[in-house]
């Protein structure tokens, strides 16, 4: 009888979502919190649907009360969203479905009127458990809340939690679970994309599920195809891509290439702008028809939008060069390939078992998703796999593949060997010649603290390029390194410097700025000393 309530339910709530049909893990999710009252953790792929689950779930409560009791009192269900982009989307895409729905941000905690409307109320988890919000959830109009949701619930673990006696990047993420038990014995969803065996335990300890129920879909999907490849200090494994965008322009194939610190965006960013010179742009050389964009936290919201809009088929750019946040909540499906630049920091398989990717010659798809399934990870046909799989591919035949390699399939990986960085030999004379002449450039660079020219003076032996000076100098300008390397050429006459950098267009200022002026403490977390370079006028 209940399952028979359950079902009439879910079909009046589906009418609010025309055209939509729930693939049975979604509806097992929806009738282990409504019916068995479970909470639940579902690790889902990308593009699968995760939050229609919670979209709908107000809907579902609401119709089965009114069946029961004809009371139509509203639904509350709290999602804990970890990005403001994605919250805003998720509001107004609700709204013009009839489902009330509110950002924290825009709503008063101690308005119980107002509270009393929405039936999805969305927030950060800072803003959660401040204070006002506390109150409410505990002896308020939320308190009645229904379910509480963890939306990109990986979150609570790789950002509520500092590493090597670093700082949290939002400690708050860490203490969600203290929404339990502000709102009762109330039925905990946590969904994500992200989660292997190991944090899967980690995330039903820290959520306090018991007895719970996981709903797990395999990632392994048949049209993703693995390569992977070392990189050059000159970035020479993205020159296929640069091929592409020349000859292609505005027809070029969507494709996003994740970075883990401002440096490797700012590294990635400078090296194709040089290379592309004025190809990065569609007639002319505005900003606003440029192939190439920026998105990670600090990027100001206007270019977000450009770079959503393009990549739902409206816009200029092509190529995102971006930071984990844009996989949050984000549905490109028009996206072809997706370059990971450096194995995921936070992710647990990315250190022995990366280390295998890169030494052995086994699968890499087999080598990457053991982690995170027991079911089968073959695929059907061997070039569809991976790079490796298709060097073996007889689909045609005569130990033949009718599937031509992929140019990136011809990037050489190198063997790593000892000792291969750049030396030079330095006296004590030439070490302080440099500090010296750094000393005499540094309040036209804007240097913002001397610690910089001590980092650069210290590991001066080890620094030939803009990519040492990021990674030695903490120097995020490649124009301010462009100037150090010349320094560094009067001083050692070793170092060669490309020309073509200095064609970088000043119309790419918007951009650069963004990145250089408002780096949050993820995403530089990689250095000890926040000291850098930079300057407003540096582009010039």
């Amino acid at each position: 009888m209940a399952h028979d309530h359950f079902k009439v339910a879910l079909e009046a709530a589906l009418k609010f979502f025309p055209n939509i049909k729930l693939k049975e893990e979604q509806e097992v999710c929806i009738r282990s919190i409504v019916l068995d009252k479970m909470d639940v953790l579902a690790v889902l792929p990308t593009g699968y649907g995760k939050s229609i689950i919670y979209q709908i779930l107000p809907k579902v409560i609401s119709e089965l009360r009114y069946n029961h009791t004809r009371d139509r009192k509203t639904a509350i269900v709290i999602v804990v969203s970890p990005l403001e982009q994605i919250r805003k989307q998720q509001v107004e895409r609700l709204n013009a479905r009839g489902i009330k729905s509110a950002s924290l941000e825009d709503v008063k905690a101690s308005d119980d009127t107002m509270l009393c409307e929405f039936e999805v109320l969305f927030g950060s988890a800072e803003q959660r458990l401040s204070d006002k919000w506390v109150k409410t959830l505990k002896y308020g109009y939320l308190y009645e809340t229904e379910v509480l949701v963890v939306d990109e619930v990986h979150t609570i673990q790789i950002w509520g939690s500092g590493e090597k006696g670093k700082a949290a990047f939002r400690r708050a993420f860490s203490h969600v679970n203290d929404l339990r038990s502000f709102l009762g014995n109330k039925p905990v969803l946590g969904l994500t994309a992200t989660a292997d065996k190991y944090m899967r335990q980690k995330l039903c300890k820290l959520l306090n599920l018991k007895g719970h129920k996981e709903i797990l879909i395999s990632p392994n999907r048949q049209n993703i195809r693995f390569t992977v490849a070392n990189a050059d200090k000159n970035l020479s494994c993205f020159d296929w891509l640069v091929s592409i965008l020349k000859s292609l322009k505005e027809d070029a194939p969507y494709t996003i290439i994740f970075c883990h610190t401002v440096s490797d965006i700012v590294f990635v960013l400078s090296s194709l702008m040089a290379k592309l010179r004025n190809d990065a742009y569609v007639d002319g050389t505005t900003q606003e028809r440029c192939l190439l964009g920026v998105y990670y936290s600090a990027t100001p919201e206007s270019e977000k939008q450009k770079i959503c809009t393009s990549f739902n088929g409206t816009g200029t750019v092509r190529v995102a060069i971006a930071s984990t946040s844009l996989r949050m909540g984000v549905d490109f499906p028009h996206v072809t390939y997706v370059i990971h630049f450096g194995p995921g920091k936070h992710i647990r398989f990315c250190d022995q078992p990366i280390r295998d990717v890169i030494k052995k010659n086994d699968c890499i798809r087999k080598l990457l998703l053991c982690h995170f399934t027991e079911d089968n990870i073959d695929v059907s046909t061997m070039h569809d796999c991976c790079s490796r799989c298709h060097k073996l591919c007889a689909c045609g035949g005569d130990s033949q593949c009718t599937n031509p390699v992929y140019e990136f399939d011809h990037i050489v990986v190198n063997k790593p060997t000892t000792n291969t960085a750049m030396q030079r030999v330095v006296t004590e004379d030439d070490r302080t010649c440099l500090k010296e002449a750094l000393q005499e450039i540094q309040l036209s660079l804007a240097v913002s603290s001397d610690n910089v020219i001590e980092s650069i003076t210290f590991n001066c032996e080890k620094i030939f390029s803009i990519h040492d000076l990021m990674e030695y100098g903490f120097i995020s300008s490649i124009h301010v390194a462009l100037i150090v390397l010349e320094v560094f050429y009067e001083i050692f006459e070793d170092v060669v410097i490309d020309g073509s950098l200095r064609n970088v267009p000043a119309l790419t200022r918007p951009v650069y700025n963004a990145i250089l002026n408002a780096a949050t403490p993820y995403e530089t977390e990689n250095h000890d000393n926040p000291a850098s370079f930079h300057s407003d006028d540096s582009f010039n």
